[in-house]
């Protein structure tokens, strides 16, 4: 959680998730992220008609509907850590362009840095606007301009030489430094400590305000100090969660609300990162978990039920194809993998290796004899269960305890694993390796292709590897290697694959780009297989049941049937003269002259969805218009033959 404004309902921005909004004080969360292309949120502003939302790497949007949808108004070609709008007059703080303004709701932007300390970047951490001023911190110096002529004045007279931290407590400025906490009555012109005193930290304050509450946490620490007379007394309200303070808020009137690190925890107890809110800072509600459970970062199929691993939210599992998930209450920080074994379930990260035997009533660590508790894959052959970690890879032959099986390999990080009869895969930073003796020694593969490997599947008898210069494959057992990466963008992937579908899914930037890929002619060809996934930061594939699941980083797991790959729609995809032209820009032509009676023509999109079906009258030549249809690939099914058509 990055930031929270409040109206009718909470807002809250997250880290990769986008906007989530809340109408019963937390109890439940709704994604509200329809026009936003980019979904790392930096910071929310709300007028009295208006919404306000920074967002990924240069982008400000606005809503009229309360979230449900938003337009783009601005760019600053940097970050925007901070907006703040009064009437028409928008300012945003970045970092590294310093600030930027607009005098007409965003139609225009001009940079607003005259007055700074000369730097080559300037980094805004914060804009806030009080008796008719605007304020900000610019490469940790605070700052001052009249709204109605931009010009800014460096505030130093009192402070520290560092200020980071600031914001407003009732009728006067705050700010929060390595030395304390100060106060100022004059627009920032002299600054004082309250009467309370706080013990200076060297990593300086973490401030949250809201009417005349104030609470500091100082960086690094599980303490929280609260006070409600301008500094002049404080109180000590930390709890015992042993994380410290990640990010937090006052909403006014007592109410606050944090979000705790994921750092440092008791694993038995299940402590994790919460995000907790409190109305008397004593009793506080955990609200969190429909946004942080939303952090995906794995999806395995483990014995014919799904599991989901999170970012420190916890393991989920469902046995009904997602329709309910139980939480098993292991706050674990990444899950990046889960298997079984020997009738446990096994979850690795980067706390290293944990099972549970009763479902995840009680956990175990079982990383005994790990050399590296960062865990990224398992693969299990015969009755040996493997794992990848950042120091090589790993064996046991009892999931009690494990040795290092990585001659060959060497002690570096390896990203993945993969199981192909009696063979057995390792992809890492140092390239792609392959052992046929249970990992006892390793032989590396595409020597002179390959730098690093981050996933690598065995399908149909061909090796798919995702490297960091691409994709290439190898149908024979990886003495030779094809890029195919025609119609992928560019990064790394993970794979899931049935039948003969191969799906790859992608981390992307922003959901202009895809995050799932298809491919039905072994590779060679790709097309964008996200249709429904609105967030498209892909962090894992998994095939369980009749379904294809996609874990994403901020808005949880999708699921997509079999059953509509175009694959299982429509045939072996054939190439002849019946079809013309090909590629096509208007109209196409299906000569139906020669060979056997055709009843229907169906048209399918990339994704295999069916766009159309034409019922055929006589034996003539018959006609598809695309002139409507986006440029891309679809399929025109023909009786048993399908043929891919490309519109230009």
């Amino acid at each position: 959680m990055t930031c929270i404004v409040e109206t009718s309902a909470w807002f809250v921005g997250t880290q990769f998730g986008g906007v989530f909004k809340s109408t019963d004080n937390g109890s439940s969360w709704e994604a509200c992220n329809n026009g936003l292309t980019e979904l790392v949120i930096y910071d929310l502003f709300a007028t009295d008609d208006a919404l306000y939302c920074s967002a990924g790497v240069s982008s400000l949007y606005k809503s009229t509907d309360e979230g449900q949808s938003w337009t783009l108004i601005g760019a600053a070609n940097y970050n925007i850590i901070s907006v703040i709008v009064v009437d028409e007059k928008i300012m945003m703080a970045t970092a590294g362009g310093g600030v930027w303004y607009s005098t007409n709701g965003g139609l225009n932007w001009t940079m607003e840095n005259e007055g700074f300390l000369p730097y080559q970047y300037y980094y805004a951490t914060e804009v806030l606007t009080y008796n008719g001023y605007f304020f900000t911190s610019v490469n940790g110096k605070l700052y001052r301009s009249p709204m109605d002529d931009i010009s800014w004045t460096l505030l130093s007279q009192g402070l520290s030489e560092y200020t980071m931290y600031f914001s407003i407590n009732g009728d006067r400025l705050i700010t929060g430094a390595t030395d304390g906490i100060r106060f100022s009555q004059d627009n920032g012109d002299t600054w004082t400590f309250g009467d309370g005193t706080l013990s200076p930290m060297s990593s300086g304050y973490m401030i949250a305000c809201g009417g005349n509450d104030i609470y500091v946490a100082p960086n690094f620490s599980s303490d929280l100090f609260y006070s409600n007379d301008h500094g002049d007394s404080w109180v000590n309200i930390g709890w015992n969660s042993g994380s410290g303070v990640y990010n937090m808020f006052s909403l006014g009137n007592g109410r606050f609300m944090v979000q705790t690190n994921d750092i440092d925890m008791n694993y038995q107890d299940g402590d994790g990162a919460q995000i907790l809110y409190s109305t008397n800072n004593v009793d506080y509600t955990e609200i969190g978990e429909g946004i942080l459970a939303t952090y995906c970062l794995s999806v395995d199929d483990v014995d014919g039920d799904l599991f989901v691993g999170t970012n420190s939210a916890g393991l989920y599992s469902t046995i009904n194809d997602g329709a309910s998930y139980e939480n098993h209450k292991f706050y674990d920080r990444n899950i990046r993998c889960m298997t079984s074994y020997n009738g446990a379930v096994y979850t690795g990260s980067d706390a290293g290796i944990y099972r549970t035997f009763d479902g995840g009533t009680t956990w175990e660590n079982v990383g005994y004899g790990l050399t590296n508790s960062s865990l990224s894959d398992f693969a299990k052959l015969d009755n040996d269960v493997f794992a990848a970690t950042a120091s090589g890879v790993f064996i046991s032959v009892n999931g009690n305890s494990w040795e290092l099986q990585s001659n060959g390999i060497g002690e570096f990080p390896v990203l993945c694993l993969e199981v192909d009869g009696d063979l057995i895969y390792a992809g890492g930073v140092v390239g792609l390796f392959v052992s046929s003796n249970f990992g006892n020694s390793w032989t590396e593969l595409g020597a002179d292709l390959f730098n690093e490997v981050y996933e690598v599947e065995v399908h149909n008898g061909i090796i798919y590897a995702s490297t960091y210069y691409g994709l290439y494959k190898s149908a024979d057992g990886g003495a030779t290697w094809t890029s195919i990466a025609d119609g992928l963008v560019s990064g790394p992937l993970k794979f899931a694959a049935f039948d003969n579908v191969l799906l790859a899914g992608r981390f992307a930037p922003t959901t202009t780009y895809p995050g799932v890929y298809a491919s039905y002619d072994a590779g060679e060809t790709w097309v964008d297989a996200a249709d429904g996934i609105f967030n498209n930061q892909v962090f894992d594939l998994a095939v369980s049941g009749d379904y294809v699941y996609a874990s994403t980083l901020g808005s949880g797991v999708f699921r997509r049937p079999k059953s509509e790959f175009v694959s299982n729609n429509v045939a072996e995809i054939t190439q002849d003269n019946a079809v013309f032209p090909n590629p096509i820009s208007d109209v196409l032509q299906i000569d139906l002259t020669k060979g056997e009676m055709v009843d229907s023509i169906l048209l399918y999109d990339a994704s295999g969805k069916l766009l159309d079906s034409i019922k055929v009258i006589g034996n003539g030549t018959q006609f598809i218009d695309f002139t409507e249809l986006q440029s891309g690939v679809y399929f025109v099914q023909i009786n048993k033959k399908t043929h891919r058509v490309v519109k230009q």
